[in-house]
């Protein structure tokens, strides 16, 4: 009777160790996919944030030759950079706004609780004088 039992386990283990591999053979798999794609996606990242800087480099200098069709190009060039100086400070105004209207208030209510807890565990330290302790 004991062999029996023992044979079982043995092929009960036997089954969860290859049950065991083949899940690491699906997560290996898959992981392979995920990664494959995670890739491409970023080389697809990489290619567009290339073709972004290219843009916005590039669109500046034709603003400027179309203006210079109707004023000096001196005068154009002086336009597009007011506007980019322009923009970037319109940029960082609204950067500056949103960081001052981000605030941890929870976090600082939670921290002033704690304090006050403190204090008052303190407080009553102090009452209770060295005898109670």
């Amino acid at each position: 009777m004991t062999y029996r039992f023992q044979d079982e386990a043995r092929a009960l283990l036997r089954d969860l160790a290859q049950l065991a591999g083949q899940h690491l053979a699906l997560v290996r798999s898959e992981l392979q996919t995920v990664l494959r794609r995670a890739v491409s996606g970023l080389a697809l990242l990489v290619v567009a944030g290339a073709l972004l800087v290219g843009a916005v480099l590039f669109a500046p200098v034709v603003l400027t030759l179309i203006l210079a069709l109707w004023l000096p190009l001196w005068a154009a060039a002086l336009i597009m950079f007011l506007l980019a100086v322009l923009g970037v400070a319109g940029i960082a105004w609204l950067a500056i706004r949103r960081l001052r209207m981000a605030k941890f208030t929870e976090s600082c209510a939670v921290l002033r609780e704690d304090l006050q807890w403190i204090r008052d565990l303190l407080s009553t330290l102090r009452e209770s004088g060295p005898s109670a302790r």
